[in-house]
């Protein structure tokens, strides 16, 4: 009787312990390589995006997506553990970005596919991400605080027209973030407006990237503003109908080097006050192809010091 009395006390212990252990076995943080597509634990990006703001995550999580056309819109949130041991990554499975297409019709209160609430050490590559509204397509928007976040490898698509004054069509965009330590590099942007940041006056970004990207029939390339130590390298903006490149308040050690840019109807480049560091450490505007058309600027300026602008090319064609 006393061994049975004993095995009784185990088993109600081992009960008890499972009652206390059962919400994190159901609820465990996602982890790991997780694949998205038919078959399946998540069918949908929404399904996967869903359950990471509801259980969280830890450590390096890639959600892998399979090869098809995605009709969605997703919206992730802020993470406290994030850093550079728990990041956060959405790839194709393929690697083809033109292989996995996130499509969204979106409209006047819901202007994005991917939005970035505040998330930190997010990476997204080689897919493809299409505005499909003819007036509002944020492929991707930030919001809140945000850093450390790369886009690389993709396809970026708009059906969106340039408004003048609007920045509805731009792809990335960002109005009034905090934003830090930003990359976008390799992608292509085709149609809308391209990059758009402005960031609060009293709060610069910092550290924004924008490199080796191929910018096609856009109404606008890249629009900075109020940004710190920016770069913009290697880009090419071509059949552009808006500037090319617009940056305002752009200060610190601004480079704008080795882009190739084709506008149509606007300046190629502008800078308007934009304050280098010191004369000892200036902006650099250099190793530039400029094209434009009409009574338009290649480079101008305005109000803007410590800058150095040297050994661009600059054809302007017509009259």
């Amino acid at each position: 009787m006393k061994n049975l009395s004993l095995n009784s006390k185990s088993l109600r212990l081992i009960s008890f312990l499972l009652i206390l252990l059962s919400p994190l076995l159901l609820f465990a943080q996602l982890s790991g390589d997780i694949v998205i597509g038919g078959g399946e634990t998540y069918t949908t990006i929404t399904d996967a995006v869903n359950a990471l703001n509801s259980l969280g995550f830890t450590g390096h999580l890639k959600f892998i997506i399979k090869d098809g056309t995605y009709n969605e819109q997703v919206a992730i949130n802020d993470f406290v553990n994030s850093d550079e041991n728990n990041t956060i990554t959405f790839t194709s499975q393929s690697g083809d970005s033109t292989a996995v297409i996130v499509a969204f019709e979106s409209g006047s209160n819901n202007n994005y596919i991917f939005r970035l609430n505040g998330t930190d050490y997010v990476t997204i590559e080689k897919i493809t991400l299409w505005g499909t509204h003819t007036g509002y397509t944020h492929a991707v928007e930030m919001t809140g605080t945000v850093q450390n976040v790369t886009i690389r490898n993709c396809e970026l698509r708009s059906n969106g027209v340039g408004n003048a004054g609007s920045q509805n069509p731009a792809l990335i965009y960002e109005d009034q973030a905090i934003i830090s330590d930003i990359s976008i590099s390799n992608n292509r942007f085709i149609g809308g407006q391209g990059v758009y940041f402005k960031s609060p006056s009293g709060s610069y970004g910092q550290n924004v990237i924008i490199e080796n990207n191929r910018f096609d029939d856009s109404h606008g390339g890249i629009n900075l503003q109020y940004q710190m130590d920016a770069i913009i390298n290697k880009n090419v903006i071509e059949n552009n109908s808006k500037v090319a490149i617009s940056l305002d308040y752009c200060d610190g050690e601004l480079r704008v080097t080795n882009n190739k840019l084709d506008s149509s109807e606007r300046s190629g480049l502008i800078l308007q006050r934009c304050d280098g560091a010191s004369a000892n450490s200036p902006g650099i505007v250099a190793n530039n192809y400029i094209i434009t058309y009409g009574d338009v600027n290649a480079i101008y300026d305005n109000q803007s010091t410590y800058q150095k602008i040297f050994h661009n090319s600059v054809h302007v064609l017509g009259t």
